[in-house]
């Protein structure tokens, strides 16, 4: 399906924890990789990347766990290029096993949340705190069990806007991000 979708060009590998995943592949299926592996392993990571390269689309329909999601996202994201698309699918899935302490204490929402109030941080007047790690994403959209996550460019400042009570708005200062 998928490569019917992006076309001949595209170099498209899917990773599977279960090793029948490899019977998918057709003799025909030029530029289709299936790997076998744990995607919230970075050491099987690694390989993939060193293998195929860093991809310009991830689309997450994995384990559907908030530990797995984040995993692969902190391991992945950061090595992303500009104009790439990072696309986790399912994530009513991360409320499957509400009995774990941690699903209880926080779900997958929470986190992509903390990501929103980091990029939001430069002009929140220090209420939150922006946070290296997020700072080549350029948006977050959320849909029906999906969150969409658009790779930068993202600025070098920020500039706080306030109004001045008449109504009016003034330039209250610039913000400059230190992303090293």
């Amino acid at each position: 399906m998928w490569k019917d979708y992006l076309g001949d060009e595209a170099k498209i590998i899917g990773i599977d924890i279960e090793q029948s995943s490899t019977n998918i592949l057709k003799e025909n299926m030029n530029r289709v990789y299936v790997e076998i592996g744990d995607q919230s392993d970075s050491r099987f990571l690694s390989k993939i990347i060193d293998r195929h390269g860093v991809p310009d689309i991830v689309i997450d329909d994995g384990s559907h766990r908030r530990e797995d999601i984040f995993k692969t996202l902190q391991f992945l994201l950061p090595r992303m290029r500009p104009g790439s698309v990072y696309i986790v699918e399912d994530l009513h899935g991360t409320f499957w096993d509400l009995s774990s302490p941690q699903s209880k204490a926080s779900n997958v929402y929470s986190d992509f949340l903390r990501i929103v109030h980091s990029l939001n941080a430069p002009g929140s007047r220090g209420t939150q705190t922006f946070n290296k790690e997020w700072s080549n994403v350029y948006s977050i959209s959320f849909y029906w069990y999906l969150a969409v996550i658009e790779i930068g460019p993202t600025p070098d400042r920020y500039s706080c806007i306030s109004s001045n009570g008449t109504g009016d708005l003034e330039l209250v200062t610039t913000i400059s991000i230190d992303k090293e």
